[in-house]
């Protein structure tokens, strides 16, 4: 009898293990997955940032996560991997070292190991000698690719010409360059007068008015546009606004008001409020990423970005807000803001990559071909594996 009591709660107690402890397990396993998915997701929209950045970002996203009933902690060398992601074959490729800052993907590994200290505990389980479990999920994220003219409720090119150019072979020619042009909204779009050498989608299921005015596919998306705030993590305490020159610059507020003359611009990461530059001759003599929380009204404005590449001059708009872009010589930039409005006009032309809320064109507009589909900053990210 003693020993049917043994065998029967030997088996008992294997099926309580079962049932509350694997259920535990896969609870906490669970909430790994949430917490590395956040993670993945946030590194990647800092990919363009550097690698100490995209890695900060994965621990602090891990970390606004819980599982178990305490913060995920991530180990930024060990569980942030970058690498480059093969949409075709599906497949993730680590990359090391230097050749990380040519990543498109980054894989976010959450754990709970008694290698790491915090395994997960097991109740019923150790009576059979079983006191933990290991358990670990991964999420990989790819920046999947983006038009480079994009406004997600309204894209206006109103009457002027779109086409492209690569920066990396040299300088623009004439209108048209190249027919690489990419341009596409969540809504319909209308390019009467337009000049547009490349494809124009509109939104799921909608059209475009005059689609004879462009060269490429007028076909609609295939699914919604949606892209990721910007985050300006370490850039809220650690940047380069002590070097903003002209004295236009008020540190309590963060406002930036420059008028008439000519300034030397350090390159450098910056962290800003509401920008008004008006009737100014600057020149930014290094690559310069400026996060925006505020405004942006530019009038009568010549701007020199670094080499004259479009990547080399990030504005990075993390609020709801306008843009105003009036410049008087050509200007080379890449403009992410997906909450807020934003119009060019002026007497020059605008060169690289505008994705926004709303997008009106009053200029012709040349796309950046080197950017390239996930080099277009904050372009769309998904989780792929």
């Amino acid at each position: 009898m003693v020993i049917y009591l043994l065998v029967i709660w030997t088996v008992v107690v294997g099926f309580v293990s079962l049932a509350v402890d694997w259920g535990r397990v896969q609870s906490v396993k669970t909430e790994l997955q949430q917490a590395a998915t956040a993670a993945a997701r946030a590194a990647v929209s800092q990919l363009t940032n550097g690698i100490t950045a995209t890695q900060n970002i994965a621990v602090t996203f891990a970390g606004d996560n819980t599982a178990d009933g305490t913060a995920v902690v991530i180990d930024p060398n060990n569980d942030v991997e970058f690498g480059t992601w093969d949409s075709t074959s599906r497949t993730f490729t680590i990359l090391s070292g230097a050749a990380r800052s040519g990543a498109n993907s980054v894989r976010v590994t959450a754990r709970r190991t008694a290698a790491n200290g915090n395994a997960v505990k097991l109740w019923f389980a150790m009576l059979m000698g079983q006191n933990s479990c290991d358990v670990h999920a991964t999420a990989t994220a790819a920046a999947t690719g983006s038009p480079a003219l994009v406004g997600l409720s309204l894209f206006a090119p109103k009457g002027y010409g779109i086409d492209s150019w690569n920066s990396g072979s040299g300088s623009y020619g004439s209108f048209p360059m190249n027919y690489n042009a990419s341009c596409a909204s969540n809504a319909a779009i209308d390019c009467q007068n337009s000049i547009i050498k490349g494809y124009c989608r509109p939104g799921t299921g909608l059209v475009i008015s005059n689609a004879s005015n462009v060269s490429g596919s007028t076909a609609s998306l295939n699914s919604t546009l949606s892209y990721p705030t910007p985050i300006a993590g370490t850039a809220v305490t650690t940047n380069n606004n002590a070097a903003i020159p002209g004295g236009g610059y008020n540190s309590g507020t963060r406002d930036l008001n420059l008028g008439t003359g000519s300034y030397t611009w350090p390159g450098g990461t910056y962290y800003l409020n509401n920008v008004t530059i008006n009737s100014s001759t600057i020149n930014f003599t290094g690559p310069a990423v400026i996060y925006i929380t505020g405004t942006m009204n530019q009038h009568n404005v010549l701007i020199t970005t670094y080499q004259n590449r479009p990547k080399n001059l990030q504005f990075l708009a993390t609020t709801s807000a306008s843009f105003s872009i009036d410049c008087d010589l050509p200007l080379y930039i890449v403009l992410y803001a997906p909450l807020s409005t934003v119009s060019t006009m002026g007497q020059a032309e605008t060169y690289g990559s505008i994705i926004a809320n709303s997008v009106t064109l009053k200029q012709n507009f040349h796309v950046d071909e080197s950017l390239g589909g996930s080099g277009v900053v904050g372009g769309p990210v998904s989780i792929v594996q």
